[in-house]
Order: structure tokens, then sequence, then C-alpha cells
């Protein structure tokens, strides 16, 4: 038997969650866990669908959504994945959305899924005002940014600053090839990217762009940062993009067609 629904569904701005999860969660982000959870088999939030979890970019994955994985990859996927394949999926999705390239996975018990971006569909950009958490002690200045959204690393030792240009202090480094999340590229010369090392998607400084490059490796996120965390506002252009996920289980293959646009740091939202 071969299921198939495609849906296109719009995406809009949506806040992202701290690696605690539950303690800053809204009280409709609460009822969207409690949704889904249900479909699935139970009825946990964030925290309980994160915990356990052997793989540091699956748990991310996990607390990133916000809600519910069906919010994010359908009701027809949430009910035949698994917990572990939900997670596997939102991960491929928004890796896909945010390099272009096409993304595969396999999951449990045969399970295998891919998600790519369609070309034939319309791409549209909004300029608009967002709100960016950013560590105090690392970012000093937050120019308008064209969001990004996607995986780079260095390809060597780089240094990581409190703004966007070699007169602004050395805050941290990378290492060669660490991947981290690029929230956005400061305006307007675009020489300098903004990043994250943070599931929440909190700024830390930002990097050379000409040393970087895109990654096909999922962002080795750190743990929680004990640092003093503002929230800012900051005018951005940011992307929607239409996507086609793919998963493939015993009982056949679902194909569904689904709108994304970039939140405020740079990660991908459906609605």
């Amino acid at each position: 038997m071969k299921l198939k629904r495609k849906a296109l569904v719009s995406g809009v701005v949506a806040v992202s969650l701290t690696l605690g999860g539950c303690a800053s969660m809204t009280e409709e982000q609460k009822a969207s866990w409690g949704k889904v959870a249900g479909a699935v088999g139970g009825g946990v939030i964030a925290e309980k669908l994160s915990e356990d979890m052997d793989n540091d970019a699956l748990r991310a994955a996990a607390i990133l959504a916000g809600a519910a994985a069906g919010a994010y990859i359908g009701d027809q996927f949430a009910k035949v994945l698994s917990r572990r394949d939900q997670e596997k999926l939102f991960a491929a999705q928004q890796q896909a959305a945010g390099t272009g390239q096409r993304v595969t996975f396999s999951g449990d018990d045969g399970v295998t899924g891919q998600v790519s971006v369609l070309d034939d569909q319309p791409v549209s950009r909004e300029e608009k005002t967002v709100k960016l958490k950013v560590l105090k002690q690392k970012v000093e200045q937050t120019p308008p940014l064209s969001l990004i959204g996607a995986p780079y690393s260095p390809k060597s030792v780089t240094n990581v600053r409190s703004g966007p240009g070699t007169d602004y202090k050395i805050v941290s480094q990378l290492a060669g090839n660490q991947s981290v999340q690029v929230i956005g590229e400061a305006l307007p010369d675009k020489k300098w990217y903004l990043i994250s090392q943070l599931p929440d998607g909190t700024a830390g400084g930002y990097v050379y762009r000409p040393l970087m490059s895109p990654s096909n490796q999922p962002v080795s996120y750190a743990q929680a940062s004990t640092e003093s965390v503002s929230e800012v506002k900051v005018q951005a252009s940011s992307v929607c993009k239409t996507v086609r996920q793919e998963v493939t289980t015993a009982d056949g293959t679902i194909t569904e067609d689904l709108r994304v646009c970039q939140q405020g740091d740079g990660t991908w939202k459906l609605v």
C-alpha cells in the first residue's frame, strides 16, 4: 500500500526554546506538544521527548522544534514514525532548507527518508524586525542581517569576534571543520557571519565569511551557557522556501510539500 499526501503550508516566524525546553514554553506550545504526543502514543512534552536521546544533534532538534514534531512534519508522518525518526526528519528538514541540498536519513525498522528544496517553487523574501538572543559578553553589535539558517564550518582554526570587523575583540575560536549554525550575514557588506553554538539559537559572535564553508555535518551544539543573555531587535531579511519530504516505511511512501520560513535565529519553521 502506498500512502501519498501533499500539502502546502505557509510558515511564519516563531520563537525557539532554551536547552531546558520546558521552562520557557508558552501555554500554546505545551498544548501543541500534547496534541501530537497523543498521536504517537503518549502525553509527553518537549522535555520528556528529548530525554534519554544518546545523540546530541537529535536532542537539539527536538528542543529546537519548540512544538510537537507533528507541527513541523505533518500528522501523517507523526503517526507512522517513531519518536527518534521524527527528530531525524526534522533535522533533515532544517539542513535541507538552510543549504538547498537534498538530505537523506535512515531510521528505525528500515525507515528511510529525504528532504529537498523544490526549485520550481518561488522563494519569497521578507524584510522585518526580529527578536534575537545574544550572549552579552560576546556580541557588542547587532547590525541588520540577511538570515541564512544553515551549518557552516571553517577549514582551520578561526577567531570569533564580538562584532563584524577585525577591530572587535576576539571572544572565542572555532576548530577546523567544527560545524556551527550561521544565523545570518551582517549587512550591508555581508563579509561577516553571526553564529550560534547553542540549541536555542543564542548568538555568540561573528566569523569572517571567506573563512567559512557550508557543512554537511549537524551542528555540534554546546551545553547551555551560564553567560548573561540579552534580547535585541534586529532588522532582518528572511526567506521562505518549499521543501518536499519523502519517507518510506514498510507500509509505503508518504510525500508532503511544506512551506518553511526563517525564524529570527535563522532556523526554519512551518505552521
